[in-house]
This record gives structure tokens, C-alpha cells and sequence, in this order.
């Protein structure tokens, strides 16, 4: 009709907005991985404490972008990617490179 002319359709409207929100989104965001038993900080949003991160490790892939971890108080949690990070500073080491007891 010819109002349909004078007035946009609200879904184009909506359409276009969205694809300026991922664009802006995408040109920041980071895809975070993790693999079954890698050592992360995961978000804890029970403790009063300074520090609002615990150490834990993945379990397994819970879903697209959620993770079941394995927290250092022996708890299993489900995580978004997003309340995880990789604790780089972790290092394993290997049984065979340990000094021989006296």
C-alpha cells in the first residue's frame, strides 16, 4: 500500500540493526576453546574474597560454549566460555624430570 512506502517495515528495520550488532560484536570477540583437562580460572561468584577467580580444570564440553570444570574445592560447576580463562602460568611436570629422592 502506499503507507507501506511512507513507513519502512519494522522487521527490515530490525534485520538491519542486527547486522550492525554482530558486525560491531564480531570485531572484538574471541572464540575461547578448551580442551578435556586444561588447567583454567574459572569465574566464582560465590566467595566474599579479593579474589574472584579459582583454579579448576575442564572435565568435559557441556555444550557449544559451556564447559563442566572441575573447581579446586573438589566442586563440578557448569561455565560459560566466557566465565573461563586459561591459567597459562600452570605448568605440569613430568614424573621423570623430578630429582631422585635422597
Amino acid at each position: 500500500t502506499r503507507f507501506d512506502l511512507v513507513r519502512p517495515s519494522v522487521a527490515v528495520r530490525v534485520e538491519k540493526k542486527q547486522r550492525e550488532q554482530k558486525k560491531t560484536h564480531d570485531r572484538h570477540a574471541t572464540e575461547r576453546t578448551f580442551q578435556d583437562g586444561d588447567p583454567v580460572f574459572a569465574r566464582d561468584y560465590c566467595r566474599s574474597t579479593a579474589s574472584r577467580w579459582m583454579q579448576g580444570k575442564v572435565l568435559t564440553q557441556s555444550g557449544p560454549v559451556s564447559y563442566r570444570v572441575e573447581c579446586e574445592d573438589g566442586i563440578v560447576r557448569r561455565y560459560h566460555q566466557d566465565q573461563i580463562r586459561k591459567n597459562t602460568a600452570y605448568k605440569t611436570v613430568s614424573p621423570q624430570l623430578l630429582p631422585p629422592e635422597p
